[in-house]
């Protein structure tokens, strides 16, 4: 199980060392309908909180 988790690491790893050595990158920001328990409605939003703002903040501090 570790040697598992040790290989998805450095694939992680690896995807994100490819993706932040260019000087351009390209995120889906569409938006999708997700089912709100406490609200009991389908809500708009973004895949993971809107984590291509994440992505977007830290490729543009890596690019300074």
């Amino acid at each position: 199980m570790i040697d598992e988790v040790v290989r998805l690491r450095l694939v992680i790893f690896s995807i994100k060392a490819q993706m932040m050595s260019g000087s351009y990158i390209q995120v889906d920001e569409t938006p999708i309908k997700y089912f709100d328990p406490g609200n009991g409605k389908y809500q708009p939003g973004l895949p993971e909180g809107g984590a291509s703002a994440e992505v977007r903040a830290r490729f543009l501090e890596a690019h300074q």
